[in-house]
């Protein structure tokens, strides 16, 4: 492919304006990048083109922000990198810092503000680094650099990154030898230095060596085998009993340690892949105990991964990855089942399907290439979904069926190549500050809603349009951008009672708002502008209502 950046960003619309900035900056100096929205090729897979432009990429940049803190994905794509042994650029283009998800990788990294910094000058520097970096063979014991006194006091950061390349970590630095966030002494900067500089360790665990847990639930083996990060959330229960398929522990499977289990207990799983089907039907906790949830990988020979049937259920720091059955990934029957931090993957129909009256609830977690919804709820079932992301399935992201009902608050639901969230239910639901980006049909498409929420959401570049509600009664949609869709940015129909409020609804590729069919929408302050073929249309049998 011959680039020599691959940038990890998210798809909202100020960090794709930043990361393109890069890419033009960066190119215009010599350079050449892999940026997904530009280089994605469809019809292919795309976490396995993902994972080749990262291997064939010399350096990775990322455009760190609140959005990209929060993103499961842009964690994935920093750890291969920093698997792979690549530099890392961190490129800030807000004033936060690395999130639970990140700081492992990026935390003592020093970054470059894009507001101190000339985009041309950081891309200048980020291309003269590649080019200048010898290749070399191993991470292991690597040495840092320390950055030595400033001459001025009140000089900001110019430390463009701490690259992780292979043989040597590098202090790369712009004009000064020093680091300092708000002041420019000696005890400061040696301060800092201390917090940012990193080294490189082994991640790999020796041949022959079984981790072990003691009675407090901490693992009791070498730290060479596995440090406290990589062991994830510690074990706290007394006696938890620990999986292993290496052997040296209670159980080789989960299986097996299921049937063992008492009401209660936690279950540790270590590293590995598990070629394994399970039922759970005991109130237990299932925790992965690596570094990431890819660490502990769970596939079935055939058909489900999982089947949930019990009332206080909890996976933590675990991936599935279904082998394409018609099947779903995970099934909750009647049950009541927490999910946080997971990695679900290729389910042949829904990756969680949630039936009866289940209770589910999802957080920190990534749903991605399943055959139907990445989540489907259905009958009298709930879920809470919560800063997770949802993307790539080839029908909807979210599925709420029957007289199911949803909450979904600060979710990516992005790229499915229907809607992303579809609902048909006689229920409540309620759609908070997500981002709905990308998807091929509707952003939400909502048929006979009642009670339905929609608020701080973004609905941008979605192809057949924004929110589409067909029927029903009891809506709010306030203080959403809804924004540069590719049919109308809100239509409605059949439905009374709608209220508008302060959203804006701007350039998208039809009206910004279509009423028919004996609807009523009340419309207060926001904008409507714009839009390609007219701001308002509304049919005779319906009504707006203009309200300051």
């Amino acid at each position: 492919m011959g680039h020599d950046f691959f940038i990890s960003y998210v798809f909202a619309k100020p960090d794709r304006e930043h990361a393109n900035k890069l890419v033009r900056a960066i190119e215009s100096g010599g350079g050449k990048c892999w940026i997904a929205e530009r280089d994605r090729q469809h019809g292919k897979d795309f976490p396995s083109e993902l994972t080749n432009a990262i291997r064939e990429a010399k350096a990775m940049v990322v455009v760190l922000s609140g959005a990209s803190n929060s993103s499961v994905y842009v964690a994935d794509e920093v750890a291969l990198a920093r698997d792979e042994k690549k530099i890392i650029f961190v490129v800030r283009v807000e004033e936060v810092l690395p999130s639970e998800l990140l700081r492992i990788y990026l935390g003592r990294l020093n970054w470059v503000d894009t507001w101190n910094t000339p985009i041309k000058k950081i891309a200048e520097d980020f291309v003269r680094i590649v080019r200048d970096t010898p290749a070399t063979d191993s991470v292991e014991d690597a040495p840092a650099l320390k950055p030595g006194p400033s001459n001025n006091k009140n000089t900001q950061s110019k430390i463009l990154a701490l690259i992780s390349v292979a043989g040597a970590s590098v202090l790369i630095l712009s004009g000064v030898l020093w680091f300092s966030k708000g002041g420019g002494d000696e005890d400061d900067g040696e301060k800092t230095e201390a917090n940012r500089t990193i080294t490189q360790e082994s991640k790999e665990q020796p041949e022959n060596v079984t981790p072990s847990v003691d009675k407090a639930g901490e693992s009791t083996a070498s730290s060479e085998v596995l440090s406290s990060q990589e062991r994830g959330p510690p074990v706290t229960e007394e006696t938890p009993l620990r999986v292993s398929r290496e052997g040296g522990t209670d159980f080789r499977t989960l299986s097996d340690a299921l049937t063992a289990a008492k009401s209660g207990q936690i279950i540790a799983v270590f590293p590995g892949e598990y070629a394994e089907s399970f039922k759970v039907a005991k109130d237990v906790t299932v925790r992965g105990m690596g570094r990431v949830p890819t660490d502990v990988i769970f596939h079935p020979k055939n058909g489900i991964c999982a089947e949930i049937q019990a009332n206080s259920v909890k996976f933590e720091n675990i991936a599935f990855r279904a082998n394409g059955d018609e099947a779903h990934c995970i099934v909750v029957r009647d049950g009541i089942a927490t999910f946080d931090n997971i990695d679900v993957r290729n389910a042949g129909l829904s990756g969680i399907a949630v039936d009866g009256k289940s209770k589910i609830a999802v957080s920190q977690s990534s749903i991605t290439n399943s055959q139907e919804a990445a989540i489907r709820l259905r009958d009298q079932s709930e879920g809470t979904i919560r800063n997770s992301e949802l993307a790539f399935n080839t029908k909807a992201g979210i599925a709420v069926l029957g007289e199911s009902a949803a909450k979904v608050y600060e979710t990516r639901i992005i790229e499915n190549a229907l809607d992303g969230i579809f609902i048909s239910s006689s229920s409540p639901s309620t759609l908070i500050n997500n981002k709905i980006l990308g998807n091929t049909g509707y952003g939400v498409l909502v048929l006979n809603a009642l009670d339905l929420t929609l608020e701080s959401n973004s609905i941008l570049y979605n192809g057949a349009g924004g929110i589409k509600i067909d029927g029903g009664s009891s809506v709010t949609i306030q203080e959403n951008q809804i924004t540069e869709n590719g049919g109308v940015g809100v239509e409605v129909a059949k439905l009374t009672d709608l209220n508008l409020v302060e959203n804006s609804i701007m350039r998208n590729g039809a009206y910004g708002l279509v009423v028919g069919d004996k609807s009523t929408v009340t419309v207060k302050n926001g904008e409507i502008a714009e839009n390609g073929a007219g701001q308002k249309l509304v049919d005779n049998t319906s009504k707006i209502l203009n309200v300051k």
